[in-house]
């Protein structure tokens, strides 16, 4: 039986919605129908050289370098994202690795295929530097492998479909039950193409953008969650999905959490910390200045006109309210983000 997967991140997949590598469906041909960016093929195609870089600002000339540590690196889940009634960890059998269609710019080399068992933190790799031939089926046969998480490294090129054969395991990893059920959203979030509300949706529904997404000028967005109640339990990880938001995600994160019972949301909006900016002058010399969370936009905005040289951050340290759950963390395109908290601060 063919297990459902969720493909979590990929390095790269320039020409195709790289969820087709884990879709369930058969493959279709789309050779002789053409998009913006070529044929229209399925699974995952990178786009090529990835790895290739042109030097021209050397005084000695120009260079073509080659970085092998540059490889398109995918990560995919046992189960389909938000939607307990699949399994989240399988006992596999065999795998299958499919070309079909690419005849000339197929991925040419599985690095390795390593599968994780969060359960019992197993690591073992089951596929080592295979080739794989063009518009062809791959099958590897396993031997009753428990697996949670696969994590793929390849060559540039197009994979049409990843899938793996097996059974649930009798032994799941436990449900996730999100601590922000039921919670109050507020703040001052720019609702420009979506609704702020929507970030609280546990499961990835169609192939398109959903959820939140601002307009392209802002420097900052605040958005914050009222639970509807004070809660003891511990929070133990954080998602963030930029699921499908290939070209706009948010850049970076920072959360913080308080525990004030009562507090209106307008006392915890008041009590946001500020931001600190670090602003280089003329001269060279660096000068900081703490600057309210209301008038920080406007402030870097004007050093931006200015072209001036600068930095931020929130000044959280010197917050009496709110504390940090999780310092300032980069986001990337269409991945969903999984962030372990080894502390806890209580809500």
């Amino acid at each position: 039986m063919a297990l459902p997967l969720t493909l979590v991140s990929y390095t790269d997949s320039a020409f195709t919605n790289a969820h087709d590598l884990v879709s369930p469906d058969p493959v279709e041909d789309g050779r002789g129908t053409f998009s913006h960016v070529g044929v229209r093929m399925q699974g995952l195609e990178s786009q090529r050289h990835l790895n290739f870089r042109v030097d021209d600002r050397k005084e000695e000339g120009t260079f073509f370098t080659r970085d092998r540590k540059i490889v398109n690196r995918v990560e995919i889940v046992v189960g389909k994202v938000g939607d307990a009634t699949t399994p989240n960890r399988a006992i596999v059998t065999g795998l299958e690795l499919d070309t079909a269609f690419f005849t000339r710019n197929n991925v040419s080399t599985i690095y390795k295929i390593t599968f994780i068992d969060e359960l019992t933190s197993a690591c073992s790799v089951v596929v080592s530097g295979m080739k794989l031939k063009g518009d062809t089926s791959h099958h590897v046969d396993l031997d009753n492998v428990p697996v949670t998480r696969i994590i793929i490294t390849m060559a540039e090129g197009g994979l049409t479909r990843f899938k793996l054969f097996g059974t649930a395991a009798p032994e799941q990893l436990p449900a996730k039950e999100s601590l922000l059920v039921g919670a109050t959203v507020f703040g001052n979030p720019d609702a420009s193409y979506g609704l702020p509300s929507m970030v609280l949706r546990e499961s990835r529904e169609g192939r398109v953008m959903a959820g939140w997404e601002t307009c392209r000028h802002s420097f900052r967005q605040r958005l914050g969650f009222a639970l509807p109640q004070e809660t003891s339990r511990a929070p133990t990880k954080i998602e963030i999905d930029t699921y499908m938001h290939c070209l706009n995600p948010f850049k970076a994160v920072t959360i913080l959490t308080c525990n004030q019972p009562g507090a209106s949301v307008d006392a915890l909006e008041a009590s946001v910390p500020a931001w600190k900016v670090v602003v280089k002058d003329a001269g060279g010399v660096e000068h900081t200045e703490i600057v309210a969370d209301s008038n920080i936009e406007a402030y870097l905005g004007d050093l931006d006109d200015k072209d001036a040289e600068f930095r931020y951050t929130l000044d959280v340290a010197n917050s009496s309210t709110w504390k940090v759950l999780l310092p300032t963390k980069s986001l990337t395109r269409d991945t969903l983000h999984e962030f372990s908290l080894i502390g806890y601060v209580s809500f």
